[in-house]
């Protein structure tokens, strides 16, 4: 998959290592992605290629996620993913990078940014944790109370995180899945072998030829989008065997202790008196762009959250996208890549 990237892997040894992937160098933009919580870096992979040529891709993985090492002995707080980013981000032969945080990932650009300004050519927060807003439901009061979406304990656990974490329907072995959401739901399944080559082959591609239309649902890379641009390519649409979502349902099991202890190292985290002030009131005084990309059905933070942030954010940027749920980058990647495309080109 590396070399179907053009993929080059390093290790930046710092406090806690950080892997990080970098697709393409020496051109004159850099985007930085930041994943969000029980997510790797793989899932930035199929975007990385459809993105316009003159950005450098670097995707760090969060440490505690994915493949890294799991220690009991360190707290994994949101201020200790910030403390771990920044001299990785200081370290990067570039001057200043787009950072593009997703969720949890977008609370910790968030904070990384403010601490880093002299290093960000722009924020992007894509259905980002780290806003609140009274009178809406949102998965902070779901957390306080408990029911942790990210806990899961029986296959019923894993359905529902799936169907609350994307909008569009998802049905089992039968669907026809997007390639990328295979790539984020099931990878850890083809780590190694060839099947996810073939997986990312068909995604990317797809995402590339996906035509953007006077209706922007258009542009996502939706099961029936797939299974059009499957049979272009003489392809088959792709299947999810029981096998892989077996597999997939048993290691987000398997780690239900792990994110156990990361969920409570974070709600001990007193981040506003550490930086002096709510996430809206430290971005109001920031001196890079700052845009936000929302699901307008996602469940985790309502799209009026956003809306709130944009009002509160000088400058700021909002753009909707209607029938999409809490990661936009997975469910319609050909609207995201055009999306994330014209606001760093309008900067």
């Amino acid at each position: 998959m590396g070399k179907a990237l053009g993929l080059k892997k390093n290790v930046f040894n710092g406090p806690v290592d950080i892997h990080w992937d970098q697709v393409g160098q020496g051109n004159k933009e850099t985007i930085l992605f930041i994943h969000g919580f029980s997510d790797s870096k793989e899932t930035f992979y199929a975007i990385a290629r459809p993105l316009p040529r003159k950005y450098n891709i670097i995707i760090p993985q969060l440490p505690g996620f994915g493949d890294t090492e799991k220690r009991q002995d360190l707290r994994y707080g949101l201020l200790d993913y910030v403390n771990w980013l920044q001299p990785f981000l200081s370290s990067l032969p570039v001057e200043k990078v787009h950072l593009v945080g997703h969720s949890l990932g977008g609370a910790i650009s968030s904070y990384l940014a403010i601490k880093c300004p002299e290093k960000v050519s722009s924020l992007t927060l894509v259905g980002s944790s780290g806003f609140l807003l009274e009178n809406y439901n949102t998965f902070y009061e779901e957390f306080l109370e408990g029911k942790s979406l990210f806990l899961i304990n029986t296959p019923a656990d894993y359905e529902s995180f799936v169907h609350r974490v994307f909008h569009k329907e998802i049905k089992g072995a039968h669907s026809h899945f997007p390639g990328i959401i295979i790539i984020q739901l099931y990878g850890a399944y083809f780590r190694g072998n060839g099947v996810r080559l073939v997986l990312l082959a068909l995604s990317t591609k797809a995402c590339a030829n996906s035509k953007t239309t006077d209706n922007a649902n258009n542009a996502s890379l939706t099961p029936s989008v797939m299974k059009h641009q499957a049979g272009k390519m003489g392809m088959r649409p792709i299947k999810v065997p029981w096998p892989v979502k077996k597999f997939m349902m048993k290691e987000k099991m398997d780690n239900h202790e792990w994110y156990k202890k990361i969920s409570t190292d974070m709600s001990h985290e007193m981040v506003s008196s550490e930086f002096g002030g709510d996430l809206k009131t430290l971005l109001k005084k920031v001196p890079f762009p700052v845009n936000i990309i929302w699901g307008k059905e996602d469940t985790l933070f309502p799209y009026q959250m956003a809306e709130d942030a944009h009002k509160n954010i000088p400058g700021s940027t909002l753009n909707l996208l209607e029938q999409v749920g809490q990661c936009p980058h997975l469910e319609t990647p050909g609207l995201f890549v055009k999306t994330l495309g014209k606001v760093l080109s309008s900067k």
